[in-house]
């Protein structure tokens, strides 16, 4: 692990919950809504890798269990896989194309709520999950360039100070 810079994943991640119980809550896109902490995780792993991706999947998955009370397993399992699988995948692909980080995204909801669906199938419906998962990729999808931006200056801030 990144030793030197591990602490830096907790600070946005605390702020991701605080954000996504209290403002974020009331924000409805297509009867979907924004998931801030799968995005701070998905940016993780595309930032530090696969280690610190599973590292922040599995708190953010027990996180997020406690606080919806629901499924606690699922969800936990669900969003440790999609962070250690997306960091998987080398920081030069998504710092070379500019596609890579929404499909990415995308791809990470899709995965997650997969994991979830199989594992809970009877507290879902299929045709719940069919329109309720595609509205979540692209909405994740749109929104984790700002968090990216943001994440990546957090987690590699410059090693030398410029002045001039």
């Amino acid at each position: 692990m990144n030793e030197n810079g591990t602490w830096r994943i907790w600070p946005p991640l605390f702020l991701a919950f605080v954000l996504q119980t209290s403002v974020l809550a009331r924000l409805e896109i297509a009867g979907a809504h924004l998931d801030l902490p799968l995005l701070v995780v998905l940016c993780v792993a595309l930032v530090l890798g696969w280690r610190e991706g599973l590292l922040c999947g599995l708190v953010t998955g027990m996180t997020t269990a406690y606080l919806v009370a629901k499924n606690p397993g699922a969800l936990a399992f669900s969003v440790l896989m999609t962070g250690a699988v997306v960091g998987l995948t080398t920081r030069a692909s998504w710092r070379e194309n500019p596609f890579a980080p929404p499909l990415l995204a995308a791809l990470g909801t899709l995965f997650c709520d997969a994991i979830v669906l199989v594992m809970t199938p009877t507290d879902f419906s299929i045709s719940w999950w069919l329109h309720h998962t595609p509205v979540r990729m692209l909405t994740n999808a749109v929104f984790i360039w700002p968090v990216l931006r943001v994440l990546s200056r957090w987690l590699n801030p410059p090693s030398k100070l410029r002045f001039g």
